[in-house]
């Protein structure tokens, strides 16, 4: 299971899969007023791609057993946020493009 979410109050996780399909009909509600319902939709399927990372994978659930615990503010002073946009940079061509420099892997 990919994890995108977790919500303490109840103990609920949300799966990517969840999430992305979620996101993609709030984003096709908005891309149908403005006559771009399918690549709003693909948008919002592919928004969260990076999460899928082992390393983004890893800093959540390290994050849900300190928001489990009560020291997550503290945990997060202290840890490197893991930026998972980075890996969904994909160009047109479906070619995942090198962040700030342009250039295609």
């Amino acid at each position: 299971m990919y994890i995108a979410h977790y919500r303490k109050s109840d103990n609920i996780y949300q799966t990517i899969r969840e999430h992305s399909i979620n996101v993609s009909e709030y984003c096709k509600s908005f891309g149908k007023k403005l006559g771009a319902t399918n690549i709003s939709k693909l948008v919002g399927l592919i928004h969260d791609m990076g999460k899928m990372s082992d390393e983004f994978q890893e800093y959540i659930t390290i994050a849900i057993e300190h928001e489990k615990k009560g020291t997550l503010k503290e945990w997060e002073k202290t840890y490197k946020k893991v930026d998972h946009g980075v890996p969904a940079n994909l160009n047109c061509r479906g070619q995942l493009v090198t962040p700030y420099t342009g250039s295609v892997d």
